[in-house]
């Protein structure tokens, strides 16, 4: 089976990638490395699950409440920890670093068919 791998870098794997090791982007901003991933992610579904766009819509609203639920239990969490460490001068400038980093909706700018067809071809060459 061809596989993600074979879709983005032209070469043939049966495994998809969960790590992110693969983002290949020209910056480091941790959004452009979600972005990446997620329409990794959503590649998958669709070429090698062989989801429809309406498949993969719903997919996305539930991982994305899936994510958001998870996120908010661990910012919840990091926040009590912080609240016990004697030492720390700026707790609201690390959960403001927290929040940069950790954001919700990793499928806001891939909510459209026209917007992951267009991510696809731009970034992975994929028509």
């Amino acid at each position: 089976m061809l596989g993600i791998d074979a879709a983005v870098e032209g070469t043939e794997s049966d495994d998809f990638d969960t790590s992110g090791q693969r983002a290949r982007l020209d910056t480091c901003d941790p959004s452009d490395v979600r972005l990446s991933q997620t329409a990794e992610y959503l590649l998958a579904l669709k070429a090698e699950s062989q989801l429809t766009q309406t498949a993969v819509d719903k997919v996305m609203d539930a991982t994305s409440s899936l994510i958001a639920s998870v996120l908010s239990t661990l910012k919840h969490q990091f926040r009590q920890k912080l609240e016990t460490v004697e030492n720390l001068q700026d707790q609201d400038q690390v959960m403001d670093l927290l929040e940069y980093c950790c954001k919700d909706d990793v499928f806001s700018n891939l909510g459209t068919r026209y917007k992951q067809e267009t991510f696809f071809q731009e970034k992975f060459h994929f028509v």
